[in-house]
């Protein structure tokens, strides 16, 4: 009976708080999802564009209605223009630029003695059309592949897609080995590397490619990896491949921007799902529903059981006896039931 008793009292409590958890849970995921809209900056767009909101003009319901990614036009590729020359394929000049990589300091700025093997790569990517080039080319090397390991990369062609955030260009000297007259240098990073830059070298760049210390492009770049480039950063020293080549633009995917009215809607739709999804939650929390009329559990029962029981008690006390709980009233103890029986085994 009191294996039941307790049984029934613990379901009784794992409903309560099966009830408060699922509201509690369901709070929650609510929350979480105005946060996430809330974060968004383009949630408040409208209240700055609420000032000029007696001039705005009519919206046609189709600029409502999800806007289709905006891809740019794929760059027109440029015809290239190829210098003859002797490539890493030729053996005899494989053996004469190994020579030359033995003065390459990895991880130091650029020195003369560095700039034969400098020129001799340019040479070697003019000399091929950057498809020919490519096909033998290792495909995305990781960087900590290239950090670790700049001897293995050293001369040998490889291929990456770049983010471009930095365009500069300088005149190449005169007379240099490359036949080279205008030099690009472009910084940027992987989808792997992250923060870490890569140094790109070009001797050409599509036309209207963006050029400043601020670009947002993309490339393919297909070429030769020369050495790690030291450089001082604003915080301390710092290493980028040093890669030289050709590149081939990419088309970007450029965000639209939607209308303000649009995110206004979306905003006042999110406020309302809140105050019904609450709404709910108080109905089902609060509001005596009849479904909810349960039998009380044996605890309970067993509580009113008792309060009846003390109810009866103090309005009809039971008379006092005269006999003492020590025995010492009138008769003694020989008063007490059962003391002066024959089959008191005290006696």
């Amino acid at each position: 009976m009191t294996y039941r008793r307790r049984f029934s009292t613990r379901l009784g409590s794992y409903r309560r708080d099966g009830r408060r958890l699922i509201s509690m849970v369901f709070m929650l995921v609510l929350l979480g999802a105005m946060i996430n809209h809330a974060r968004k900056p383009e949630t408040w767009q409208w209240l700055a564009d609420d000032v000029n909101r007696d001039q705005e003009e009519a919206v046609p319901a189709a600029q409502l209605a999800p806007a289709e990614p905006v891809r740019p036009a794929p760059p027109v590729p440029q015809p290239e223009e190829l210098v003859p020359g002797p490539t890493d394929l030729d053996p005899e000049e494989w053996k004469a630029a190994e020579d030359q990589f033995r003065n390459l300091r990895d991880k130091q700025p650029l020195s003369e003695e560095e700039m034969p093997s400098y020129w001799r790569l340019f040479r070697w990517s003019r000399a091929q059309a950057r498809t020919d080039l490519a096909q033998r080319a290792e495909k995305n090397p990781f960087f900590t592949q290239i950090w670790e390991q700049p001897r293995k990369y050293r001369g040998k062609p490889v291929s990456l897609k770049l983010h471009i955030r930095r365009v500069l260009s300088f005149d190449a000297p005169e007379n240099n080995s490359a036949g080279v007259k205008t030099v690009y240098e472009m910084w940027g990073v992987t989808d792997e590397s992250r923060q870490h830059l890569y140094a790109v070298l070009t001797d050409s760049i599509p036309e209207g490619f963006p050029e400043g210390a601020k670009v947002e492009a993309d490339v393919r770049f297909t070429g030769y990896f020369l050495k790690i480039l030291g450089y001082e950063a604003s915080d301390a020293k710092r290493g980028a491949p040093l890669l030289i080549g050709k590149i081939h633009a990419l088309p970007m995917h450029v965000i639209p921007i939607r209308h303000p009215q649009a995110n206004r809607i979306e905003f006042w739709q999110t406020i309302l799902i809140a105050m019904i999804g609450g709404c709910v939650i108080i109905a089902l929390r609060f509001i005596p529903w009849p479904w909810k009329k349960a039998k009380p559990d044996v605890q309970e029962v067993l509580l009113q059981g008792n309060m009846n029981d003390a109810e009866n008690w103090l309005s009809n006390p039971p008379p006092n006896p005269e006999t003492k709980p020590n025995g010492n009233g009138p008769s003694g103890d020989k008063d007490r039931p059962g003391f002066n029986k024959p089959d008191n085994p005290f006696l």
